[in-house]
């Protein structure tokens, strides 16, 4: 009987846990019109096309005690420090420092597949818009 609870509790541990890695809810980047040059927190370099944040083309944050949400066809550039990031808004001087979840995914395709990488092993972000 003991042997029964032991695999049941198992089995209902393991059922609580799938899906918990990451990797699996996000695996193809929703459609974007935006191509991205990303730089990530050890200085390698990639461009990637339909880029989105969480499958969404903004950037979440908090700015004081309220939340904020920057379209990407207003970002030219974001800068990332751990969980803050600077975005210089597209045609004019203005910066913006939001506080980021670090653990959101930016997502994109490459030519070898699709990429992911978490906002808080990112250094910088241009962002492009294609022209179709």
């Amino acid at each position: 009987m003991r042997n029964l609870i032991k695999i049941l509790m198992v089995g209902l541990c393991a059922i609580c846990l799938m899906g918990m890695s990451g990797f699996g809810a996000t695996s193809e980047p929703q459609p974007s019109n935006y191509r991205a040059e990303i730089t990530d927190t050890g200085e390698r370099s990639l461009s990637v096309s339909s880029a989105t944040i969480d499958g969404h083309t903004v950037l979440k944050g908090k700015l004081g005690k309220g939340r904020i949400q920057v379209p990407f066809e207003t970002i030219e550039r974001i800068d990332f420090d751990k969980n803050r990031a600077t975005i210089q808004i597209r045609g004019n001087a203005q910066r913006l420092t939001v506080e980021v979840n670090g653990f959101s995914q930016l997502t994109g395709r490459t030519a070898f597949g699709t990429y992911q990488i978490a906002l808080k092993d990112l250094k910088r972000l241009h962002l492009v818009k294609d022209s179709q």
